[in-house]
């Protein structure tokens, strides 16, 4: 109410409500005075009669400027958000089986696409616009010619930059200096088939935005923020209770597998606490790892941070960071996966010999619990494979797929 008021110009007097400034915040003082009371969402913070209600500098704010208001990735830093009881808000496009479940509405092209699609009351833009905007200036596409060209890789890659998008703003809200506490993703369920605001489709499967939220949202977790001229910063998160004794391992990889340069320590990561260490550190020369000095050709195509248990050896988490995001390359990686089963139900075994991008499950009958995942060169990664009906009685097949990757991997039970 106080961002509605604000935005149509009145003054700050007028849109003071006594039953959310006097009457609610008295009976939770009574009832509950351990619970923080926040007079409106957004509000700026109490006694400022200055601050606009949505700004993003005090006070709880809805963050749209990366998202909505199409502000690259430094915007999540600039404005300095304290808590977002609302951002990120996309048209999440669900997998190929929820699309389907609409007729003639699986396809963009398509008239009953739109039914889907939100919109802000009265806007000349919906959020596949908004989407489609950082399809443009993160991947480098040209958006309107995949969509009729290829609107299989066009839909592939619209799951794709979701994830990218919410992983990024949230990598930077983590990192050790952040001002930000948390933020609340618009919004969790769709209530209808199609490319939602969901994070969570109609039936209840976990979109692409889902995964990518997932990958950097675990109580232990690396993250990746590049520093332009400062190369990367890694930043450890230990939200747990105890000491962790970690190893962190640095790789720069060219043509998805050469390593190029790289570097290890060991650290103990305190108990609520964020460490940072910078790629210099660990390299221990100068290496252009973000590529912002381009004094010559890019020396690599990513680079992967692994968080390891440096007593087991176990890989506590693991984050990616791409100097060059576009898409328009794809290669036989060299993508296998086998079909298994166990006591728990059926897995997926999926291997790579070269690093792959956002891979990704297609299977009509059953949904990857883990999905959208990028998988460096060498490893395995076990995938646990939940079926779409009740009963479950079909086998699993399909394939799995990467953005750049050539070819599909087919499985069959």
């Amino acid at each position: 109410m106080h961002q509605q008021a604000a935005m149509l110009g009145l003054p700050f007097d007028a849109y003071q409500q006594p039953l959310f400034t006097a009457q609610l915040p008295s009976i939770i003082a009574a009832i509950r005075p351990d619970v923080p009371y926040v007079v409106n969402s957004p509000s700026a913070a109490s006694g400022d009669r200055v601050s606009m209600p949505f700004g993003t500098r005090g006070g709880v704010t809805h963050y749209y400027g990366v998202g909505a208001y199409q502000r690259p990735f430094d915007d999540a830093r600039r404005a300095q958000v304290r808590f977002a009881s609302e951002c990120l808000a996309f048209a999440n496009v669900p997998d190929d089986v929820a699309l389907r479940a609409v007729p003639n509405a699986s396809r963009p092209h398509e008239p009953r696409w739109k039914i889907g699609v939100p919109r802000d009351p009265g806007a000349a833009w919906d959020f596949d616009d908004v989407r489609e905007h950082y399809l443009r200036t993160l991947y480098g596409i040209d958006v309107a010619r995949v969509r009729y060209e290829d609107p299989e890789r066009y839909l592939t890659l619209s799951r794709a930059v979701v994830a990218d998008v919410m992983g990024a703003v949230f990598a930077e809200w983590r990192r050790k200096g952040s001002s930000c506490a948390g933020g609340i993703v618009w919004n969790l369920l769709d209530l209808r088939a199609g490319a939602g605001w969901g994070v969570i489709d109609a039936f209840g499967v976990p979109k692409s935005a889902l995964h990518g939220l997932a990958r950097v949202l675990q109580p232990v977790q690396v993250v990746v923020t590049d520093e332009g001229l400062d190369g990367l910063d890694v930043h450890m998160v230990n939200e747990s209770a105890r000491d962790i004794r970690a190893r962190v391992e640095l790789t720069c990889l060219r043509d998805g597998a050469v390593k190029v340069a790289g570097g290890s320590r060991e650290i103990v990561l305190a108990p609520r606490s964020v460490e940072r260490i910078n790629s210099s550190e660990l390299i221990g020369a100068f290496f252009d790892i973000a590529y912002a000095y381009r004094f010559g050709p890019r020396a690599h195509d990513a680079t992967h941070v692994r968080l390891l248990d440096a007593d087991s050896g176990v890989t506590l988490s693991e984050a990616f960071h791409f100097p060059d995001s576009s898409v328009s390359e794809r290669h036989d990686l060299g993508l296998s996966a086998t079909v298994q089963r166990s006591d728990d139900g059926w897995f997926l075994e999926v291997s790579t010999t070269q690093l792959a991008r956002w891979v990704h499950v297609v299977d009509a009958n059953y949904h990857a619990s883990m999905d959208w995942f990028h998988l460096a060169p060498g490893t395995s990664r076990r995938i646990p494979l939940v079926a779409r009906s009740a009963n479950g009685h079909f086998a699993p097949e399909g394939e799995v797929l990467a953005i750049n990757g050539s070819r599909a991997a087919a499985y069959r039970a």
